[in-house]
């Protein structure tokens, strides 16, 4: 894209911004009862962090700044179709490769600035599946040093309970959102990055369980939580969980309900799904440890696809899917667990790695756990 056609298209992406904000607010009150405050942000560059909580985090975050923003987005957002169309034409966007380190991606985030255009950012990189936040990389400090505009930090808050990361169905309750802190070139520069990074995990940090119980109306409550839960806490077993409405059971016997609260109610040992997956992630330290050559998890009936030019995905092989405590296989390709640089999800079930410099993505022709696989790998590479 040439100056005179990158011009144009920040021409238009201010248009809209203004013209579609005060309609995106609207909306998001209307149907989640968002609130938030309008913040005038003086001119020039800056970079916002925000909290990720949703699929929705741009649009909430949005609704209270009046300058336009553009925002640092997953590269799959470019494989959507139409919505990929509306964006890449209405709005600014920089790509970021999952399952990558993604320099390129910083870069484009300090070039942005220079512009004068502020950045959106969410450094977690992705969603929270057990309501409380992700670590934040320390890189983000860095970069918030490095760029030499001012740091903003915003914080949705109930976020996590409106639209659980592993649900296919949206909850209407509280949610809000707003600018925990402003961090100006003179701040920034008198921190170190270390104590920088612990300023914005505070500011960004929110655990959905800790607040007093609040319903969040709904359908389907307990859908798809098999696709974060994986392991029994009766009879100790993987991939056994079932759910269906608000039930969410084993075919051992072990049976809950989820409420409207996001806890559960019924015969097992933990109050809510954040503290369920407390204790798997503690019995996956243990899975991990004792992990050999052999296959600790696998899956039937995946395909793998490897990034191409222009965002496509070229096939690359297809079948059965295992980690074993030193290897990963999917149907003809294999690579050492050592040798790949991430392994993180997109939405809730697609994998993302890097091995080698390409980029890899990982579908399933049928719904499964993708989290135990990045569960085991981190901490096999930790």
């Amino acid at each position: 894209m040439n100056q005179t056609e990158t011009e144009k298209k920040e021409r238009r992406a201010a248009r809209f911004w203004r013209t579609w904000r005060p309609v995106a607010g609207a909306l998001m009150r209307l149907r989640f009862g968002y609130r938030y405050s309008l913040e005038d942000i003086p001119q020039g560059g800056f970079l916002l962090y925000a909290n990720h909580v949703t699929d929705l985090d741009p649009v909430f975050v949005g609704c209270s700044i009046r300058r336009m923003m553009a925002f640092v987005a997953g590269e799959n957002l470019q494989r959507m179709g139409l919505l990929s169309r509306i964006v890449n034409r209405y709005t600014l966007v920089i790509d970021r490769y999952k399952g990558s380190t993604d320099a390129a991606c910083a870069l484009q985030v300090l070039r942005t600035l220079r512009k004068g255009i502020p950045v959106c950012m969410f450094p977690s990189g992705e969603r929270s599946f057990s309501g409380k936040s992700v670590p934040i990389h320390p890189a983000s400090a860095k970069l918030a040093k490095s760029a030499k505009v001012p740091l903003i930090t915003y914080r949705i808050t109930g976020g996590y309970l409106t639209s659980p990361r592993w649900a296919d169905s949206l909850r209407r309750g509280s949610i809000s959102g707003a600018i925990v802190h402003t961090y100006s070139v003179e701040e920034l520069n008198s921190l170190s990055a270390e104590e920088l990074h612990k300023r914005i995990e505070t500011d960004l940090y929110e655990d959905a369980y800790a607040a007093e119980p609040t319903p969040y109306h709904g359908k389907r409550l307990a859908e798809r939580l098999e696709t974060m839960l994986y392991l029994c806490p009766k009879c100790g077993r993987v991939d056994t969980m079932r759910s269906a409405g608000s039930t969410f059971s084993c075919t051992c016997g072990m049976k809950a309900w989820l409420t409207e609260t996001g806890r559960f109610d019924g015969a097992q040992p933990f109050a809510h799904p954040g503290a369920w997956d407390e204790w798997q992630q503690q019995r996956m330290r243990e899975i991990s440890a004792a992990a050999t050559d052999a296959p600790v998890f696998s899956d039937e009936g995946q395909q793998l696809y490897r990034h191409g030019d222009q965002h496509k995905l070229i096939p690359v092989t297809a079948g059965t899917m295992s980690m074993s405590g030193t290897t990963f296989t999917l149907g003809k390709f294999s690579a050492p667990l050592a040798a790949m640089e991430g392994f993180a999800l997109t939405q809730k079930d697609k994998l993302s790695f890097t091995q080698g410099g390409e980029h890899y993505e990982i579908r399933s022709d049928h719904p499964r756990c993708a989290k135990k696989y990045c569960d085991l790998f981190r901490y096999r590479k930790e």
